[in-house]
């Protein structure tokens, strides 16, 4: 059986090489990203499903990835939406995209993004039926909307923050989902969207139409065209895009956020190859997700208060509550310093039921328990026997970590 966290581990290592040697340029390391990704993929899951469509009267497959471990987990998840999810490559890309800047990190000052269920959608044969601006359409609104949304919330653990990538009708449509229903999506990236410049004024009024209602919580918007020599198809569409950079960069709307980006050597078709890896770090902007772990551990700082206020802040910025495992080690080690120790015990239960995959947590709370709650101890080691089974650990990793166990509960 292959472990697959050890292989992802290794190559991780071996990639943080790279990335670090002084004499690789920008594009050297851009090179080396590229190729590791979809290795990355390993440990994931993509399930295919049939929808049937009340509104477009057929049948559509989608394709639904979920995290590793996600079985053994009880939390909740954000949610991204490809469209065109039947091109392969183009799904699997946005996979491995998202799923590097969730997990590779050297410590917890090397932010990651909170993890995601990533759904690709079939499009029809003739994308300018979902896409373009008629009944059809206004139909695959309603299918995205009122049967695939609910399908997914009603099947899997997601929250409220929700993101929707297009690629050129494909992005056309995203931005139309933003102006015709702004509270759907809290993030949109639009790459090179198939809007001529006939279509300036008319987005341009709509825009502003929503601007002047404003933003309650944090929007986000990523736009892309391309200038590669030749390329007619995106020469259609450029200056729509130029117009809307010079548009948003103007406005400084409030709880709006916009990017623009560009390539000089890419043509229309292959704009998501910069344009999804650079949107979805654009929306996890770390300014403003990540907490500061420097205050984590500033002289006379209190963990927890400081953890509290960061679940607030994102709460009033973008809408949702966050995941706060990341920090529960240190929130634990801080409490068990003010012999708070049903407190440590209790805050390390939660995070263990809702990510039991996470063994380092675990068997934190095991030489814990072991050594103050021993009638808890027996109970807690049994589960972790079992999620060791259900992660296929080897032998000796077992016997590594309860050592590990019985060395810091003395």
């Amino acid at each position: 059986t292959l472990d697959i966290t050890k292989i992802n581990q290794g190559i991780f290592k071996v990639l943080s090489v790279l990335l670090r040697h002084p004499k690789n340029d920008f594009m050297q390391r851009l090179f080396y990203i590229l190729f590791f990704l979809p290795i990355f993929c390993l440990g994931q899951t993509t399930n295919e499903i049939v929808l049937h469509s009340k509104w477009l009267k057929e049948d559509r497959k989608i394709w639904i990835n979920i995290p590793e471990n996600y079985s053994l987990r009880k939390d909740s998840f954000h949610l991204v939406i490809l469209l065109d999810g039947n091109n392969k490559s183009l799904f699997d890309f946005t996979v491995a995209s998202k799923r590097f800047i969730e997990s590779n990190s050297v410590d917890l000052s090397d932010y990651q993004t909170p993890e995601v269920i990533i759904i690709g959608i079939e499009q029809a044969n003739d994308r300018w039926v979902d896409f373009g601006d008629s009944v059809s359409s206004a139909k695959f609104s309603s299918f995205l909307e009122k049967e695939v949304l609910p399908f997914v919330k009603s099947n899997y653990r997601t929250n409220d923050y929700k993101i929707l990538i297009g690629h050129s009708l494909g992005g056309r449509f995203a931005i139309n989902t933003l102006l015709n229903s702004p509270n759907l999506f809290n993030a949109i990236i639009a790459a090179s969207p198939a809007f001529s410049k006939k279509n300036i004024d008319r987005i341009k009024l709509r825009f502003d139409t929503l601007c002047n209602s404003g933003f309650l919580t944090d929007k986000a918007l990523y736009l892309s065209t391309t200038y590669l020599k030749g390329d007619g198809t995106e020469e259609d569409f450029r200056e729509f895009a130029e117009t809307f950079k010079k548009y948003f960069e103007a406005k400084n709307q409030i709880n709006f956020r916009f990017k623009f980006n560009s390539s000089a050597t890419l043509g229309h078709s292959k704009s998501p190859y910069f344009s999804i890896p650079e949107g979805l770090h654009f929306i996890y902007d770390p300014a403003l997700w990540q907490l500061s772990i420097d205050s984590l551990f500033a002289e006379n700082s209190s963990a927890i208060n400081i953890v509290e206020k960061y679940k607030q802040r994102i709460m009033e910025t973008f809408g949702i509550s966050i995941s706060v495992h990341p920090f529960g080690s240190i929130m634990a080690d801080q409490l068990l310093s003010q012999n708070k120790t049903e407190q440590a015990i209790g805050l390390l239960k939660q995070e263990v039921n809702l990510q039991p995959a996470d063994i380092s947590l675990f068997v934190k709370l095991l030489a814990i328990l072991k050594k103050n709650k021993a009638s808890d101890f027996a109970n807690y080691k049994v589960k972790l026997l079992d999620i060791f089974r259900q992660l296929n650990t080897s032998k000796e990793e077992q016997a590594e970590w309860l050592t590990w166990v019985d060395k810091n509960s003395r």
